[in-house]
């Protein structure tokens, strides 16, 4: 059984669809890198620590 993404895409706008996802996907992990980086950019300029013990951001 071929999975969503290793299917052919048959149509230009299945093509077009395709990429799309695959942008936002990308697009999605960049912001969650930078968010992190950032947030840990501004824990250290206010000295506080990243993360509290059981807590999950």
């Amino acid at each position: 059984m071929m999975t969503r993404h290793t299917q052919l895409a048959v149509t230009p706008r299945d093509r077009f669809l395709e990429a799309a996802r695959e942008e936002l996907a990308a697009f999605e992990e960049r912001e969650r890198e930078f968010s992190k980086k950032e947030k840990k950019e501004r824990a250290a300029e206010l000295q506080l620590p990243v993360e509290r013990p059981g807590l999950h951001s």
